[in-house]
């Protein structure tokens, strides 16, 4: 906290702009636009002091604190050569990661599902070489050219700062999941505190300038960058699942996103195949159709992120709007929330399956006394009734079970019955 108060990016608010407005879909092979992220302006004064207390902050870090301090509890916590790795989610409030007792962290959000067992994710190539491990979002970056001056070590008057990274180079990050080692990158850690802490009136601007998601989730790809660490973001972009609209498009908030062990591995088939053919477009994808046109099937959907409606039994059996309903079709008619595209949904069927059995038991096995959220929420006391409807209207018939939607089929051991109380 001393440093953090200590390196403040200027003593007054920027006279930013405080507009919001919708980012432009990321696709590869789009040419790159013409001052697409040049929205905000500094005069050279503020934009100065903002570098050089950036600059004092990872200063700091490097002289004062230690390479890494390993923070460890129980039995083995005098053993060094121990690596503690978990998984960690936050419920409540707005915390940040960083203090966790472990060394290697899968961060899942509290609305995140894995659809297998993570644990390999700590021996996959991607994270032993990199130490970081990001998944992309569905938008493009809209990074300030200004962070980058601020980010540089160089000096505001040389001609030799940090290049500005094309915005249709990569996606951004969509950090509903996020794969870190902790002594690896507790640089890249600190400086993405440093980034959130001062976020709000600095660098959340600086980093995504009022686009789509504004907020931590740009922090930690910049941070590692700027400390001059390795990190890996996915490349198999992220896809809706949801209703099937009449156009054929996905009604959904809610995201599968893909494993990076088979990401990774064929990424490095192509690059592989690029070196050895020495023709960049005879093996690279050009585009998302021509990726899943060769590679669709290859790479396996890994965590489903229900962004939007929470999975609160409350909020699911009513229609809130089109891209959040998880219970009827455009038609009216009840079918399962992830129904389409028809191939993704295939592969998710037993999840879709094991978070309604948690809803269901959830309202039919905890009065609404133990919820504070649930306090004098009429909903809440008609759930388990409106959800058993649910199964044996949709999940439990025969063509919910043709479908994958069978007790048979869910993944994970089953919620405990009544009896196990």
């Amino acid at each position: 906290m001393h440093l953090l108060e200590t390196f403040v990016p200027s003593g007054i608010d920027p006279p930013w702009p405080t507009d919001r407005f919708d980012s432009k879909p990321w696709h590869w092979g789009e040419p790159e636009p013409e001052n697409a992220t040049d929205l905000l302006h500094l005069d050279l004064h503020e934009l100065a002091k903002m570098k050089l207390a950036h600059q004092g902050f990872l200063g700091a870090v490097h002289n004062r604190l230690p390479s890494y301090v390993a923070h460890r509890y129980g039995d083995n916590k005098d053993d060094t050569n121990t690596t503690r790795q978990g998984i960690v989610t936050v419920g409540g409030g707005k915390y940040f990661v960083l203090f966790s007792a472990f060394d290697e962290i899968l961060f899942l959000d509290a609305d995140n599902t894995a659809m297998r067992d993570v644990a390999p994710l700590f021996s996959s190539e991607s994270f032993v070489q990199t130490g970081l491990v990001t998944w992309p979002d569905f938008w493009q970056t809209t990074v300030s050219p200004l962070y980058y001056e601020i980010s540089s070590p160089t000096s505001l008057l040389t001609e030799t700062s940090k290049p500005v990274m094309p915005i249709t180079a990569r996606p951004s990050t969509e950090t509903g999941q996020l794969l870190i080692d902790k002594r690896r990158h507790w640089k890249t850690l600190l400086l993405a505190v440093y980034y959130n802490y001062y976020g709000p009136t600095f660098y959340y601007r600086l980093l995504n300038q009022g686009g789509t998601g504004m907020g931590d989730k740009e922090t930690f790809l910049p941070a590692a960058v700027a400390v001059g660490l390795p990190a890996y973001q996915v490349h198999t972009p992220v896809e809706r699942v949801g209703h099937r609209f009449g156009n054929n498009s996905t009604g959904s908030r809610v995201s599968v996103q893909y494993d990076p062990s088979d990401d990774w591995a064929i990424t490095e088939a192509m690059v592989r195949a690029m070196t050895e053919a020495q023709d960049t477009s005879a093996v690279l994808p050009k585009n998302e159709d021509e990726w899943k046109a060769q590679y669709q099937g290859h790479v396996r959907p890994l965590f489903l992120h229900l962004s939007w409606p929470k999975w609160d039994p409350t909020n699911l059996l009513g229609h809130i709007s089109k891209w959040s309903d998880m219970t009827m079709g455009i038609d009216g008619q009840p079918e399962p929330a992830f129904h389409h595209p028809p191939a993704l949904a295939a592969q998710i069927r037993g999840t879709e399956r094991m978070l309604w059995e948690e809803a269901r038991w959830v309202a039919c096995h905890l009065n609404n006394n133990v919820f504070q959220h649930w306090h004098d929420n009429r909903q809440a006391g008609q759930m388990c009734g409106r959800l058993n409807d649910h199964f044996s209207t949709v999940l439990d018939t025969d063509a919910g079970r043709g479908m994958g939607l069978g007790p048979e089929d869910v993944l994970y051991a089953a919620v405990p019955d009544e009896n196990a109380m």
